[in-house]
Formats: structure tokens, sequence, C-alpha cells
């Protein structure tokens, strides 16, 4: 599963979920409010943050497009379909699993 499928399984068992909407250029709205975490939607990037592929605490639409750009000029190279943004929300943590069965 990708991420955004791993998020839709979680908030169907009842997890609790922060908004997200996804972009795909840099003039596309982020209508769920700020601040938000930016990150690259691509399979060929397993740890994003590393990569530069993650932009946090993003307050504005300019904030974001700068971000944006900033970032598909970075990862020029690496093939992906726009950007995920997730609301931040102050005091929560994010979980991050990664699961494999045997062969």
């Amino acid at each position: 599963l990708n991420e955004q499928q791993a998020c839709a399984v979680f908030g169907a068992l009842g997890v609790p979920q922060a908004a997200v909407a996804v972009m795909a250029d840099a003039n596309d709205r982020v209508d769920i409010g700020y601040p938000v975490v930016m990150k690259i939607n691509t399979p060929a990037i397993l740890h994003k943050t590393e990569m530069k592929g993650v932009v946090v605490d993003l307050r504005s639409d300019k904030e974001v497009r700068d971000a944006f750009q900033e970032m598909q000029g970075s990862l020029r190279d690496i093939p992906f379909k726009g950007h995920s943004h997730g609301r931040r929300r102050p005091g929560s943590i994010r979980l991050a699993q990664g699961l494999c069965r045997p062969l």
C-alpha cells in the first residue's frame, strides 16, 4: 500500500487522521488549513526526508508554492505524481509503520 492507501485503512479502523490534500502543480490551492507538511508523492523514494522530499510548517499559499517549486527543481530526476499536504497538528505525533510479510 502507498501512504494514502494505508491512511485510508487506518481511518476506516477509527484511527484519527490529519486532513490531507494532494497538489498536482504549484498553483493548486491547499484547502485544509495551515500549517501543513508537504511531501513528494513517489514510490521511488522510501525515505523522503533524507532526500529533501519533505517540508514542514508551511503557513501560507506562497510558502507552499515556493516549497513546491524548490522541491520540483531539486528532485527533477525523480518521477513523481504531485505532492501531499497534511495538516500539521501541534502536540500530535506522526506514526509511520513499514510492514512486510514472509514470502
